[in-house]
């Protein structure tokens, strides 16, 4: 058995696989919100933010122990590689854990899910999208081939403590998340083709997805939110009493981000003229067992 764990700016989770006549098989998973961007200051992790991973960590770590588990690979996205701190708190993580924490780059965030989306998602042309809590990666594809890979700063926890000053958004903050988002996207893409179906990977995205299913219940296509449906959504947002106790009965732990991680998909949607999003329940840490597991990419730490 194996495990690897994927330390992100909202959620810290942990896959455990077993091999099985030659191929990995997920046997289970644990995630804790540990809301890690919420401790940054100035651009560093604050001591309280450590001790939060360092909490989480532990915990995983025991788990793994009491199921004599040794082949770890613990990989940190934006909620690391965007604080200046990263190299003191990957020593000291490997210093009170033992954990070698793999730090890895905004582009090859969004390798890592386009790698683990299509795995379990076959579209010959499109765009991957995977909003995180501290960035947002995106992949357009061509032939089966990824064209390039791009990670911008719009996160569904980043724009909330950006933009946000109560639980959800009023009006006035809804633009701005909107226009701060189209901003970005006009910076990356001057000249957007139309894309028709975006793969959309992430907790965001997989969060708005049970949304939607609750909302949309004669709906059959499960796993796709129509561009239709997602400006539905963004329309009940508008008005928060509509739509604030369905959020807390679905998911209730994505409170906050919800709506600026919605905002920010339905502005790249209407930015690509998108028809739908095909969601994924696969991504990066399922990337990274096919790139660095299956594989056997060199890891290397900075």
């Amino acid at each position: 058995m194996l495990a690897i764990i994927d330390i992100g700016s909202n959620t810290i989770r942990m896959n455990v696989y077993i091999k099985k006549d030659g191929l990995f098989e997920q046997a289970f998973n644990s995630r804790e919100m540990a809301g890690l961007i919420g401790h940054v200051e100035n651009g560093v992790l604050t001591e309280s933010g450590i001790l939060k991973l360092l909490d989480v960590l532990r915990r995983f770590d025991l788990i793994l122990k009491r199921l004599n588990i040794t082949e770890v690979y613990p990989f940190a996205t934006a909620s690391l590689r965007n604080i200046k701190n990263s190299k003191e708190i990957v020593q000291r993580v490997k210093d009170t854990i033992g954990l070698d924490i793999h730090l890895i780059s905004g582009n090859e965030e969004g390798e890592l899910g386009y790698i683990g989306a299509t795995s379990i998602i076959k579209r010959d042309n499109g765009l991957l999208v995977d909003i995180g809590g501290g960035s947002c990666e995106l992949v357009p594809f061509n032939n089966n081939v990824m064209e390039n890979s791009t990670s911008l700063p719009m996160g569904s926890l980043n724009f909330y403590r950006n933009y946000v000053s109560g639980f959800l958004p009023n009006k006035s903050e809804i633009k701005d998340i909107n226009k701060n988002a189209r901003q970005l996207l006009e910076l990356y893409d001057r000249q957007p083709k139309r894309i028709q179906t975006i793969i959309g990977v992430g907790g965001s995205i997989r969060a708005l997805l049970k949304l939607k299913n609750t909302i949309f219940t004669e709906e059959n296509n499960v796993d796709i939110i129509t561009f239709e449906q997602l400006k539905d959504i963004v329309n009940r947002m508008k008005t928060p009493h509509e739509i604030q106790d369905t959020i807390l009965k679905v998911i209730p732990n994505r409170i906050h981000t919800i709506v600026p991680g919605t905002l920010i998909l339905f502005t790249i949607m209407r930015y690509y003229r998108s028809n739908e999003i095909v969601v994924s329940s696969a991504g990066a840490r399922e990337g990274y067992l096919i790139n660095y597991v299956i594989n056997k990419k060199e890891i290397v730490h900075e």
